[in-house]
């Protein structure tokens, strides 16, 4: 390689070659192959050179890119991009993955690796090497022989020493030479911990747990660290998640690990640790349920589309029977549920919407569970409710004609409308019904009703028109008022106020009828009137002290007066 001076007063001497993957990172180095000094030519440029040779970094037949740099590692440019092809065959890759099942007991632990690429040349012997003494064991420290060739391999490591340091790592052999894995440490003193096989597996949780068989030292812990990613989870692993603080002495444990998700498979194994050490157990694999598939629909519309209807139907939908689902396990937001009922996998129910906008129903996870114990999944559903008048009504009147109270309305359309109550408060009285006139149901098309009130009362008479649905509910329509000067139709009633008996006059053959109401429409007392009678009398004695109405009715008329009653002295 040639490397130019220009950029630069440093001398440029003990020169090494960056050898990595394109694009230079995390590259490993090589120095000049051939020790010899470099040489200056007349123009600034040094020459010097190096041979691509097998290292334990390097995979066999693959293209490496290097770059330049002096022993202060400031790298310089280059015209091009430099290459070489790495040779056919080079080191085995072998990876040390870990250390666990420590028992203190037995003085054993299990030890675990893998090889990866053979690179070329089948390896003829792998296995682990140790040492108490050389922190980078080799060949020459202590071997444990575990077969051949590519995969994963485990191997014991017994006769550990209580307070000894143990240095392990794995090797691989092919007919380049050895080459070894990262170096993993064993200490005596280190916790002691086994994994238990997981118990209670349902579609969100499951019981996971171990047996610390020695756990003394400063700050002890013990808990299970799980893993959907990663087969060999340990605190290191990405996307792990650790249950802790789950006892701090020796002996069996066990804690509900909730929030997994269905049909997923997870690895899991216990720990035990304290300030000098962390040990783990076996890894276990376990899936959990695939659960009970929730859905919510509704007849009013689909999800996120707008709907008058009210109340609004909705229908859960299980895929499997599932048991214990009530109305409380329905989340609803703005709105009322009503009319629960279902069993299996289908249960329907109403909401009433609060106010106008999104109602929104929310079933969580794990609401109900099936016979065989999977439980259901979350659902959730919202539309939009914008209240839909029953009645477009254009106008409502009321006129006086012949002494008769002529009422009229007209609507634009209707929407399940059942039908119209006509009611009428008079001479200061509460609003009594008077009469119902069938609605039109639904329709689009202009609608006109008339209704003659052949009795309107002396003075002002108050018309009140409601609307009630085919569902029962009731809507005011509004309030309209005629004032009456009637001839004087010659009843009366004295004495006015009455302490107990009122003496009641009329004239002869229009009224079949005297009744007697409070302020609030209801009827105390009903008395007939005979065709030649002109004369009534009423006993007041039982009724509290108050205001009265007084009804006189006949075929085609009515007379209502006002009576105030006063406590016998």
């Amino acid at each position: 390689g040639l490397l130019n001076d220009e950029n630069t007063t440093e001398q440029l001497t003990s020169y090494f070659v960056p050898v990595e993957n394109f694009p230079f990172s995390g590259g490993k180095t090589m120095v000049n192959s051939n020790n010899k000094a470099f040489s200056s030519t007349i123009d600034n440029r040094y020459e010097f050179e190096f041979v691509l040779e097998p290292t334990p970094y390097m995979d066999a037949n693959k293209v490496y890119r290097f770059r330049i740099a002096n022993n202060l590692l400031t790298n310089y440019p280059v015209a091009e991009q430099p290459s070489l092809l790495s040779p056919a065959v080079t080191y085995a890759r072998v990876v040390s993955k870990e250390i666990y099942n420590y028992n203190t007991v037995a003085a054993t632990a299990t030890l675990k690796a893998e090889v990866t690429l053979e690179n070329g040349s089948p390896v003829t012997a792998r296995g682990f090497v140790y040492s108490t003494s050389n922190q980078f064991p080799t060949l020459a420290d202590t071997q444990i022989i575990v077969g051949d060739g590519l995969g994963v391999y485990t191997s014991q490591l017994t006769g550990i020493a209580a307070n000894q340091v143990y240095y392990v790592r794995s090797y691989a052999t092919n007919s380049i030479g050895t080459s070894y894995g990262a170096v993993k440490v064993i200490q005596g003193s280190d916790p002691s911990v086994t994994t238990a096989t997981p118990a209670a597996i349902k579609t969100y949780s499951a019981d996971l747990g171990g047996n610390a068989l020695s756990i003394a030292g400063s700050n002890p812990n013990r808990g299970v660290i799980f893993s959907s990613i990663d087969n060999d989870v340990s605190f290191n692993s990405s996307g792990a998640y650790r249950s802790e603080n789950m006892g701090q002495v020796e002996g069996s444990f066990f804690q509900t690990v909730s929030s997994l998700l269905p049909n997923t498979t997870y690895y899991a194994r216990a720990y035990a640790l304290h300030d000098d050490g962390i040990s783990y157990g076996e890894v276990v694999t376990f899936t959990t349920k695939a659960g009970v598939t929730s859905s919510i629909t509704s007849s009013a519309g689909l999800e996120g589309e707008t709907t008058g209807t009210n109340p609004i139907p909705f229908t859960i939908t299980f895929s499997e029977s599932v048991t214990n689902f009530d109305a409380s396990d329905i989340s609803v937001y703005n709105g009322t549920v009503s009319d629960f009922s279902g069993s299996g996998t289908t249960y329907t129910f109403n909401v009433t919407p609060t106010l106008d906008g999104l109602v929104e129903m929310n079933l969580s996870q794990s609401a109900a569970a099936s016979a065989n114990g999977e439980e259901t999944t979350a659902a959730f559903f919202y539309i939009r409710y914008v209240a839909v008048l029953p009645v477009d009504l254009l106008d409502f009147t009321a006129k006086a004609e012949n002494n008769s109270a002529k009422l009229q309305w007209t609507t634009s359309s209707e929407t399940n409308n059942d039908h119209f109550v006509i009611e009428r408060a008079a001479n200061g009285g509460n609003f009594q019904k008077l009469t119902t006139v069938t609605g039109k149901g639904t329709t689009t098309i202009a609608s006109s009703y008339i209704w003659f009130d052949r009795s309107p009362v002396n003075g002002t008479n108050y018309y009140r028109l409601k609307q009630v649905d085919k569902n029962g509910v009731t809507k005011d329509l509004g309030d309209r008022s005629l004032s009456f000067q009637l001839a004087d139709s010659g009843a009366g009633i004295y004495p006015n106020p009455v302490v107990a008996v009122a003496t009641v006059t009329f004239p002869v053959g229009i009224y079949q009828q005297v009744e007697l109401s409070d302020l609030n429409g209801k009827v105390l007392l009903k008395q007939p009137i005979t065709k030649s009678a002109e004369v009534t009398s009423l006993n007041l004695a039982t009724y509290p002290k108050g205001v009265y109405l007084l009804k006189l009715s006949g075929n085609a008329t009515q007379e209502v007066i006002k009576v105030e009653s006063f406590e016998q002295l």
